[in-house]
């Protein structure tokens, strides 16, 4: 068909011209036919930014059908092979943020990735979180702790200094987490970061280098809590007499 052809079936046609929209209604009507009766269809939690924001600082977490799918195989024989799922919604239009969390199989779940949310099934890549950073903003370390979801590694990461894929020392851990209302309070300046108590038994791990710009996606309607965090860790001392090892909250040297 030639291009003045296809202009003067527009005239009389309109619905002719939004063969893409058409194409995108038929294939969710496809994948609506059988979406709940998928053999990895599962219903998980996705907690809501809307009111884990500084209007709310008290999460919600909402129900959502989805399929889970193993986005890639994981070769790297250090790296846990399901750390990773690609999360695939019905709704075309379902809102989804980078730095979103999820809760399933008894884990939590951040979003990294929001790349394939532009593709005719939105989509995002999720890692399991390994991490729950839990501080305080006083110096009572038994109330108001803040806790926070977050993935931790040390395994050939990208380096916050030098934007390069490397392995870390030993002493030293990369760490994402949401860029919400309580990951933006995650403190670093050159005397000294947010201090968190780690593993079992605890290790004491200080802030050393914070990127909140890499991967933030602050958008044109003013959601400025939008995309994840970027820290390094630094293995430190624990101090005995300060920290309080029953809740796991380490004194902050800025108190």
């Amino acid at each position: 068909m030639s291009f003045e052809a296809y202009n003067a079936i527009l005239k009389f046609d309109k619905t002719y011209c939004d063969a893409t929209s058409q194409y995108k209604e038929n294939y969710q009507a496809i994948k609506n036919d059988g979406f709940e009766i998928a053999s990895n269809y599962y219903v998980i939690k996705h907690r809501s930014r809307i009111t884990n924001s500084i209007l709310s600082a008290t999460p919600v977490w909402n129900d959502v059908g989805v399929r889970l799918v193993t986005p890639f195989q994981v070769k790297r024989t250090t790296l846990i092979k399901d750390d990773y799922f690609k999360i695939i919604f019905k709704s075309p239009d379902y809102d989804v943020k980078l730095g979103d969390v999820f809760s399933f199989n008894n884990y939590r779940w951040i979003v990294t990735n929001t790349s394939l949310i532009n593709e005719l099934s939105r989509s995002v890549l999720v890692q399991r979180c390994n991490l729950k950073l839990r501080f305080t903003e006083t110096e009572d370390l038994t109330s108001n702790i803040i806790e926070i979801d977050a993935a931790g590694t040390k395994y050939l990461i990208e380096d916050l200094e030098s934007n390069q894929f490397i392995t870390l020392p030993d002493n030293s851990m990369h760490v994402i987490l949401p860029s919400d209302y309580n990951g933006v309070k995650v403190q670093w300046t050159y005397g000294g970061g947010t201090r968190f108590l780690l593993g079992n038994p605890y290790q004491n791990w200080r802030t050393i280098s914070y990127d909140n710009i890499s991967l933030k996606r602050d958008g044109l309607d003013g959601d400025n809590e939008n995309g994840l965090i970027k820290i390094k860790l630094e293995l430190s001392e624990v101090n005995p007499g300060l920290d309080n090892l029953v809740n796991g909250v380490a004194w902050q040297d800025y108190f």
